[in-house]
């Protein structure tokens, strides 16, 4: 799987419609279909409307369409994030947690359903994508050592990309197959939000 590093790409106000979908993950409907989300540090007029945070998040798909907002509670080594969709309602949780040199990141969407985990050593290269039963699923690696390219590994096949985006607003895009699970999706985006924190850590 191939994916650029778009700068052209335009981050509109502009907010996706939302698939009239029905399954085991409510309010995820949005990101059903999609292969690709963008996850960029901008404020949104509905932050406004939101509870106190210390970090604004916007999330577009690939199209450069609102999908949800996004606001994170802490900054240093345990965070919370929480996205909400245009109707203000929450749609996915994410929270991490950080013992001596092991990150661990929980993802859950609406109505406290866990949907799974991202697990990180500081000594490793390597993050683990676990699933809601604790497996891990995928394995996300550094493509070169000096570069912020990340490949998505599935049984050694590369599945997708997370990578640091070119543009206007410090951003980090993750791709993977569409006919992913939307669970496991909403988990990748919780690896990008871990991946991204880390990078401006560094």
């Amino acid at each position: 799987m191939t994916l650029s590093r778009n700068s052209s790409l335009q981050l509109t106000e502009t907010w996706m419609s939302c698939p009239n979908n029905v399954f085991e993950f409510p309010g995820l409907a949005y990101i059903y279909s999609l292969n690709q989300l963008i996850v960029a540090k901008k404020l949104d007029k509905l932050h406004q409307l939101i509870e106190k945070h210390d970090v604004s998040y916007t999330i577009y798909n690939n199209l450069g369409e609102k999908i949800f907002i996004g606001v994170q509670k802490n900054q240093a080594s345990q965070f919370q994030i929480k996205l909400y969709n245009l109707y203000g309602n929450e749609v996915v949780q994410i929270t991490k947690y950080c013992k001596c040199f092991l990150s661990k990141v929980y993802v859950w969407a609406p109505a406290k359903i866990f949907a799974g985990s991202i697990q990180h050593s500081r000594f490793s290269d390597k993050y683990e994508v676990k699933n809601c039963q604790g497996e891990v699923v995928f394995l996300i690696k550094k493509l070169y050592p000096h570069d912020t390219i990340y490949t998505v590994l599935s049984g050694g096949e590369e599945i997708g990309v997370v990578m640091k985006g070119w543009g206007l607003y410090d951003n980090y895009v993750v791709s993977f197959s569409p006919n992913l699970g939307v669970g496991m999706k909403a988990v990748m985006l919780g690896a990008c939000f871990l991946m991204m924190q880390q990078c401006c850590l560094k």
